[in-house]
This record gives structure tokens, sequence and C-alpha cells, in this order.
């Protein structure tokens, strides 16, 4: 049911039975840790298939689960831990130093997954105590198999903690129900052509609701799924013959690495999917159409930490505009539009939070999420502008990034482009550019300055443009925005002030 790629590049294959042992192991030993109500652990690990057995065990308890991205440093960890404070006490945290045995207060390490369960595991939990529903007291008890367990946790009151990723703000801390998470996966399965004779490939940060996802509708699907520690594009096209893959979620820098890979290879191996569901961040064109040649099967997206994972999806064809279909499990709005019919986009529906625990979550009094998207619906599909927040006046006048990417994207040698607005004391902002490409920085400058000069008014041209070969990116592969800001400013201070673009 599961295969597990390390980063070595080692496999572990875990039947039914063995990852029942495995979550009536993590049962047993996190109990005596969740004994009562407000009390959750946190999950720091990279993706392993220990992530999947603590969340599934804690589901039993009916008890949290607050993940925390392992690529993020200490500070950083214990500044979004600190967030719920009041909120939630966390009682300990799963990390390598847990699973060794050498956490604090954490009542006995995790066993490795193929250790066989202990008579003395029953002891460790208080005598007097009720068996839960996995630890009957036997020593070798198994859990519900996995594919049940799944899909029982429409009905579980516990929920799994993320954090959002922040590149505009604090991280703010969703509470996502289990209800939540069943509702956006079941919703997924036959639009997305999920069935037993597939397979899902899973690559994402598990501690990201995409990468969570993959694995939760693969189970779903009671199809086999393959859990990657980290993305490799030629190991998972490799995989992709030897298993059998026909779905897999990708972010626009892994599907660009794929079509790369794939384009080296010369297999073919991209085209056997049935489905590269493409989602974390705006389209980038150069990717769609880098796709299209490659006769990639990607579902453009659109969704977000606080609605579960993708709300709205449409096949990338030659027809695509950009126009994405909603689901029928989610009611979307227009609030505001302008006389373009664009305006801040509104849902609701059973995967949609309905908290957060460190802020308050924004919503209208009809009880639709405020996404803080531009979007408008034309003949029943979606299409999104940009964030709210992305917009800003310079001059009096609107500017659009979205827009301005768009335009820098279609230029020759560019994979890649985030805009915003820079400080100025004239006109209060002016667009920045930030443009990938793998040529060399003078060539790209000059060129994409031409085209905005042919493309673009005055008003929305960029002022400053950095080459990189790469965007900075967070964990889950969108723009670090602040890390992008400060290429800028970067660029800005080591330039005169009659040289800066």
């Amino acid at each position: 049911m599961l295969t597990f790629v390390d980063a070595a590049g080692g496999e572990v294959a875990y039947t039914e039975r063995r990852a029942q042992a495995a979550v009536a192991r993590a049962f047993r030993r996190l109990r005596p840790l969740l004994t009562q109500d407000g009390i959750a652990v946190a999950v720091d690990l990279p993706n392993c298939p220990k992530v999947i057995w603590v969340l599934l065990a804690c589901a039993q308890m009916e008890r949290p689960v607050v993940m925390l991205n392992h690529r993020l440093t200490p500070a950083e960890k214990e500044h979004r831990l600190a967030q719920l404070e009041g909120k939630l006490a966390v009682a300990a945290t799963v990390d390598a130093r847990w699973l060794a045995g050498d956490g604090e207060g954490t009542g006995g390490a995790l066993p490795a997954d193929d250790e066989p369960a202990s008579s003395n595991d029953a002891t460790q939990s208080n005598a007097a105590e009720k068996p839960g529903p996995i630890d009957g007291g036997a020593p070798d008890a198994l859990a519900p198999a996995p594919y049940a367990l799944v899909e029982d946790l429409a009905h579980s009151q516990s929920a799994v903690i993320m954090f959002t990723s922040g590149t505009t703000g604090i991280p703010k801390a969703a509470v996502l129900t289990w209800e939540n998470i069943m509702a956006s996966a079941q919703a997924s399965l036959a639009p997305l052509g999920c069935t037993s004779q597939g397979s899902w490939q899973a690559a994402l940060p598990l501690c990201h609701i995409g990468g969570l996802q993959a694995v939760i509708r693969g189970f779903l699907s009671h199809c086999p799924v393959v859990l990657y520690e980290h993305f490799d594009a030629a190991r998972m096209l490799a995989d992709a013959k030897r298993f059998g893959a026909t779905h897999l979620s990708v972010v626009d820098k892994t599907l660009r690495d794929l079509i790369d890979e794939d384009a080296r290879a010369g297999e073919g191996a991209l085209a056997q999917y049935r489905c590269l569901l493409l989602g974390g961040a705006a389209i980038n064109p150069a990717t769609i159409e880098a796709a299209k040649r490659a006769h990639a099967r990607v579902f453009a997206s659109y969704g977000m930490t606080e609605t579960s994972s993708q709300v709205a999806h449409h096949l990338v064809d030659d027809t695509f505009d950009g126009g994405l279909d909603l689901m029928p499990h989610v009611e979307a709005a227009i609030l505001n539009p302008d006389e373009h019919g664009i305006g801040q986009l509104a849902l609701r529906g059973p995967s949609i939070v309905s908290a957060y625990l460190n802020a308050k979550l924004p919503a209208s009094e009809q009880g639709f999420f405020l996404t803080g998207d531009r979007a408008r619906i034309e003949d029943g599909r979606l299409y999104v502008a940009e964030r709210l927040d992305d917009l800003f006046i310079s001059g009096g006048e609107n500017v659009y990034p979205a827009e301005v990417e768009r335009c820098i994207c279609q230029v020759e040698g560019v994979t890649a482009c985030h805009v915003f607005g820079m400080a100025d004391s004239v006109w209060g902002r002016r667009p920045a550019a930030v443009v990938a490409s793998p040529m060399e920085p003078s060539l790209i400058q000059q060129r994409v300055q031409v085209h905005v000069r042919e493309h673009l008014a005055r008003i929305s041209r960029p002022d400053t443009i950095v080459v990189v070969r790469q965007l900075p990116q967070t964990g889950i592969g969108k723009v670090d925005r602040k890390a992008a800001r400060t290429l800028v400013e970067r660029s800005l201070a080591e330039k005169p002030a009659d040289d800066r673009s």
C-alpha cells in the first residue's frame, strides 16, 4: 500500500498489515501524553511514514497534531509554537531526537516501523485507564486497516494545525479538521480520475496541505502510494515507469524539473501520468507552454491551506485560457466587483477552515471565507487575477503585478518572474521585477526592457530588473517574497542611482 523512498534512494515497502502495526505502536506510545483535551503533539520530521502513522494515531485519539516545516530554523519553529500559547498545549515534538528516545517528557520513543510490538507497551499508560480503540491489551493488537482508518477520518473531531506559508506576513495557524481535509479529498477523486487502478507519487512536504492530500487521496482510492523524502526528477520519472504511477502533485519548479529531465532522458515518461496536479502559486505561462510541448497531462488548480487544497482545476490543453472549473463542494462569490467583474474571491463549503489559532479568520457576514485573492467568475469558471495585497498604486494608477509577470514571462529565456511594488519618493511605489533565467543576466535584462516598452504602459514597466538563475522559494515551492525583495534592495544598494534598471 505504501513504498517509502529515502533521501539516499533506499526503499521500504509497507504492506497493509505492517502499516496497521505501525499505527498501533504510535497510538500506544503517544496515548500517555494526550490524556486531556487541549493537548497536542507537534511533528517536526522530513517526509517519512512516521508522519502518517502519528497523524492516524492522533486522529484515533481525537487529538490534534501541529505540523512543523522541517526545513525551518529552530528559531522559526519556536516562533510558530509560541503562536499557539494559551490556545493549545504541545505535549511533545516528534522529531529525530524524540524518535531516538532522548526527548523530554515524551514517555518513550516511537519504535522503528519494523520493530515488533512489545508486551510492555500497554504498561506505559495508566493501568486504570480504559484501553483505547486499538489497544485491547494484546501485545500484537493492531489498528484498523489504514485504508479504513482514512475513510473514517471524516467523523474525527480532531484537527491538523498547519501554518500558512507566511510569504506575505506572520504565518497563521490554520485549524484543519479532518472533516475539512476529507471533504476536499473525496471531492477530488472522480474529477482527477483517482481509482484503485492508479498509483500516487507523493513528494511535496507533508507539512503542507498539498503534500498531505496526495497521500490521503491515494489511500482513499485504495491504490499504492510512493512517498519520497526528497524530490528528485530523475528518480520520480524512473519510478513512474516501475510503479505505474498515474498521479503526482507538483508546483511550478518541480514540474519544470520533470519536463527538463524528461526531455534529457528522451523516454517520454511524463506522458504516462493521468494527472499532474499543478498548484502552490499563480500559473506560470512559460511552464504551461513547456508542459504542452512535452504532452504532459497537467491540471492547473487553485487552492490554499485554508481550503484544504484545491477548490478548482482544469486540464491544460490548447483551449485552456486560465479558467478553472469550481468543484461542487464549494460555493464561490465575488465581492465588490469592478467594471470587469473582478473582485475579492470568497469561498464557503465543508473543506474551508473555520478558524486560525493565532489570528481572526477573515470572513463575510454570510460566512464566506475571504481568500485575499482578486478573481472573476465567467460562464461558471473561476479566473484568479492576483492577491489583493499584491496590487499597488503608483502615481494614482493601479498596477497589477500579475499582468506585468505574464508579460515578462513571454520573453524568450525567461523561466519565471516575480513583480512587486518598491517604495518611491516621487510615485509612491514603482514596479520591481526579479526574473529567473539560465541565460546571461545582461542579455535577459535587455530583452525584458525592450519587451515591456512594447507591451506595457509606462506606469507598469519595472524600474528595477534583477536577473537570477532561480527565484527564491519557500519549502513548498512558492516565491519567497521577502527574499525576492531583499535581492532587489541589495541590487539597488550596489548600483549608482542613474543605473538601476
